[in-house]
């Protein structure tokens, strides 16, 4: 025959179950959650990206004007002003040459100054740099012909080549070459022809009669490195009537319309 258990002994018996069965479910849920856990990914903390600053607006600028070159006319404006201006006063010669301007010009006026003096502006020597040439627009063939001032453009700087006057005066060929007639006396006088080249004049070859050097035979030939030959007048004549024929008349502007 069993013997009975008391009520105490059942009741701390299921008690024991309990607690046992409670820290079972504990260590079970603990051990689900760590699983959880290891599976979700830490998520990293969001930062948010600087906010950026707009650029600002370029103010609308102007395109650069470009500053044209200046042109070889633009050089010489000075000395065409002042034979403008000297022409259209009827300048006296003396005025004239203490202006710097050939006073030669002034017997040339006329009734209309402006009109009987021009300008020309061309590259004599061909090396892209015009040059500028006063002289005469009489309606005389032998006066039109005379170079009255030549002038150059050298960096910049303007220099007078060569300025005519009454007995010593200067003209141009067909050619370019520059001859210049000249005389001191009756005794001596010449022809000189030039290249002109590089702002300058270089003696090609001179045609001269020089009695006070030799009363006979005063004729002679100058060669450019300044050698002499005594020639007679019939060749002297010939060969500067040769030249003389290439003499030009060129097509000055008159001042009139210089502006």
């Amino acid at each position: 025959m069993k013997k009975k258990r008391s009520p105490l002994v059942v009741f701390l018996l299921v008690l024991d179950i309990l607690v046992a069965l409670a820290i079972l479910g504990m260590i079970t849920y603990g051990f689900l959650r760590d699983r959880q856990e290891a599976r979700i990914p830490e998520t990293p903390p969001v930062t948010e990206a600087p906010a950026e600053t707009p650029a600002p607006t370029p103010e609308p600028t102007e395109p650069p004007v470009e500053t044209p070159a200046p042109q070889p006319i633009d050089y010489y404006r000075d000395i065409l002003s002042r034979y403008a201006a000297a022409t259209a006063a009827k300048t006296g010669p003396e005025e004239l040459s203490s202006g710097g301007l050939n006073p030669f010009m002034a017997y040339s006026y006329g009734e209309n100054g402006q009109e009987h003096i021009g300008y020309l502006l061309r590259d004599i020597d061909q090396d892209g740099t015009e040059e500028l040439l006063i002289g005469f627009l009489t309606g005389d063939m032998y006066t039109d012909q005379i170079v009255l001032e030549l002038y150059a453009l050298e960096n910049g700087n303007v220099t007078k080549v060569f300025s005519s006057g009454e007995r010593d005066r200067y003209y141009l060929c067909s050619d370019s070459m520059i001859a210049n007639e000249a005389s001191s006396s009756a005794y001596d006088s010449y022809y000189a022809y030039y290249d002109y080249t590089d702002g300058a004049l270089r003696l090609r070859e001179k045609i001269g009669f020089d009695m006070a050097a030799n009363r006979t035979d005063p004729w002679y030939r100058e060669a450019a490195d300044s050698s002499r030959s005594v020639i007679q007048e019939e060749e002297a004549i010939s060969l500067t009537n040769a030249v003389r024929s290439t003499y030009i008349s060129a097509p000055y502007i008159p001042f009139s319309s210089y502006s």
